[in-house]
Parts: structure tokens; sequence; C-alpha cells
């Protein structure tokens, strides 16, 4: 606020220079494309770099010569490029007797891309990748008499290659890895969606056991009641005499136990009821009371308000009359209520000055008292110094 105008500190002042500078409107509209904004491009790269590491790291991890699309690699040289691409992912032999072979590792075809890219001279490490790629392959999904046919066919192609594509073109067969993929997903879902059919039947029929169960255990204890029941009876009627009397003691033992209970009952049962009778006749007592108070309020209420009225009649016609005699109006009472206003303060200004005069009247017999006192205490000693000189 003001005060630190007018009773300025370092500290406040800082602080109000600081509110100062960021309430100060900002340029928000700057483009950050500008090579003077670097930290907004860094900060923009930052946040690309992020979101591709993200969805790098959401996506599963396949190896390069899985994908469809692979890096390629440029050296200044078109001999040495290499394109991973789908149809490059496994390498295709021209040869016309593996046609005629029956199975998954005897179908190949004839491809017109072999013959255009055999001519390229290939990078070391995309034929090594290629040939370890094609032979995990073929040692996974053909038997060992189909790759023992197949290898000799394929070193009499390869010989006529030349020793650096030889490397390459081994071992080349459509092998359509896809389609079995494919067909092997297929079975897993009929599979799982049995294995759920079956697992909801079992549900089902478990749910209906349990219930079973609980029927059957209420079954039981039934029944289990029931037995002891009959065996009770059983016991009895083995000898009839005896029991008979036992039964005729325990009955009587009951009945004067009851009785003995009954009469407890009843002494407990008077001085209770007694109790409840007082507290309903005190109740309704009070109640009684409580309404012929708020009666007597209301009738003294209705008479106030009936004398009430009445006044306000008397007043209403009082002010008739007054307002038809002609009374002076209210600017004149204010008039006159003003001047009566102003005539005390100027008695109370009055009134102060005379305190004031008082006042510096009595500061100055108070300093002359004070110097009479010290010229009379000063003559006492010139006169006590005077006799003693005189003696």
């Amino acid at each position: 606020g003001y005060q630190t105008f007018l009773y300025p500190n370092e500290v406040d002042v800082r602080k109000l220079l600081m509110f100062l500078i960021e309430k100060i409107p900002r340029d928000e509209e700057a483009p950050t494309t500008e090579v003077g904004n670097l930290p907004c491009d860094i900060e923009i790269w930052r946040k690309n770099i992020k979101e591709t590491i993200l969805e790098g790291l959401h996506k599963p991890w396949t190896p390069q010569f899985c994908r469809n699309l692979g890096n390629a690699r440029n050296f200044g040289c078109s001999g040495q490029i290499t394109n991973f691409k789908p149809h490059h992912n496994l390498i295709f032999v021209v040869e016309k007797s593996l046609s005629s072979q029956k199975g998954p590792c005897s179908q190949h075809k004839t491809i017109t891309v072999f013959q255009q890219t055999a001519t390229q001279k290939f990078d070391l490490i995309s034929t090594i990748l290629h040939q370890n790629s094609i032979d995990l392959y073929v040692g996974k999904t053909c038997s060992h008499e189909d790759q023992q046919k197949f290898v000799p066919k394929q070193n009499q192609t390869v010989t006529a290659l030349p020793k650096s594509e030889s490397f390459v073109l081994k071992n080349a067969a459509d092998l359509s890895p896809i389609s079995n993929l494919t067909q092997e997903i297929k079975n897993f879902k009929d599979q799982n969606t049995n294995i759920l059919t079956i697992r909801k039947t079992l549900t089902k029929n478990i749910n209906a056991i349990k219930n079973e169960q609980v029927e059957a255990q209420n079954e039981l204890e039934n029944m289990q009641a029931e037995v002891k029941i009959h065996e009770r009876a059983c016991l009895v009627l083995d000898n009839p005499k005896e029991n008979t009397s036992k039964l005729e003691t325990l009955i009587r033992s009951t009945l004067e136990r009851r009785k003995n209970l009954d009469q407890q009952w009843q002494e407990f049962r008077k001085p209770m009821l007694n109790t409840i009778e007082g507290l309903r006749t005190a109740k309704h007592l009070l109640k009684t009371k409580n309404v012929k108070e708020f009666q007597e309020t209301i009738k003294q209420l209705e008479i106030a308000l009936e004398e009430k009225k009445a006044q306000q009649k008397q007043l209403a016609t009082e002010l008739k009359t007054i307002a038809n005699d002609g009374a002076a109006p209210r600017k004149e009472y204010i008039k006159r209520i003003l001047e009566f206003i102003s005539n005390i303060r100027k008695q109370r200004n009055d009134i102060y000055k005379v305190l004031d005069d008082t006042r510096d009247l009595q500061k100055q017999l108070n300093s002359l008292s004070a110097q009479l006192q010290r010229q009379f205490c000063y003559t006492d000693d010139l006169l006590f110094q005077t006799a003693k000189h005189d003696v």
C-alpha cells in the first residue's frame, strides 16, 4: 500500500518491484522458428524425442529382417545399397525342379525380383543376416530328409553363380511364414473359444452342484434333528414306567419353577407399573400447565395489541388536527436545532479557551511559588550564618 512509499523498506520495495515485473505483458505470439528463439526450438525437439521414444517402447520388439521396411544404408555408392523390403526377407532361387516337390519346404516360386537384384553387390552384414534367418526357418519347419534333398540342388545352382553371390543365395525358397502364422493364430483362437465355452459350462455345473450341496446340508441337519428326537423316544420306550415317572417329576419341577418366576415377576411388576403411572400423570399435568400458560400469554398479547391499536388511532387523529391547525413546518424545527448545535459548539470552544487560560495561570503560579520557596530557604540560610558570626 501507500505505507511502502511513506516509510520505505528495502524488502517491501523489492517485493513490489518483482510483482510489477511479473505483471508486465509478455509477447506470447512470438514465432518459434526464428534463429533467436533457440530455447523454444530445443523444448520442441525434446518433446518430439520423448514422444518417439515412448511410441517405440510401447510397440513390441521385432528383428530388423522381420520388419516391413528396414533402415537402408547409403554410403554414396549405389552398388552397396541394400533395401530391407518384404521380398528381401527371404531370398528366392530360380529352380524348376524344386516346384515339383510336396510339403511346406518343397513349394518354391520363380520371381524376377531376384534376377533384378542378383547383379547388385550386397553388403556383407546384410547377406549374413538373410542367410542366418533362412537357415533358422528351414531348420525349424522342414524335416531332415527334406533338408538333405534340398541341399545338393542348392549346391548345383550356387556353383554357377560368382563367389560374392554364392554365399547369399545358398538356401532359397518361398516358405510363406506369414500364412503359416495366420493359420496358427486362427487355430489358437478356435481353441480359445472352445475353452471359454467349456469354462462357462463348467462354472454353471459348479454353481448347480454348490446349490445342491447347500440343499443337501439343510436336509441333513433336519434329518439329524429328527433322528435325535427318535433316539430319545426309543430310549423312553425301553423302560416306560421309570421314564414316565421321571418325566412326571420333571414336569412338576418345571411347573414349580414357573410359579416361582411368576411370583417374582409380579413382585417386580407392581412397583414398575406404579412408577409408570406416576410419570404419566406428571406428564399430563405439565402439558396442562403449559397449555394454560400459553393461553394466558396469548390473552395478554391480544390485550396489548388492542391498546396499541387504540393509541395508533389517537396519534393519527392528533396528526390530522396538527396538520389542519397550521403548525410550524419541519424545516423550521431543523433550523432551530442547527442553531442550538452551533451555539453549543461556540460555548464549548469558549470553555476550552478558559480551561487553557486556567492551565497557563496554574503553571505560572506553580513557578512563582517554587521561586518564593527557594528565596525563603536562601534567606533562612543567610540569617543563620549571620547569627553564627554574631555569636
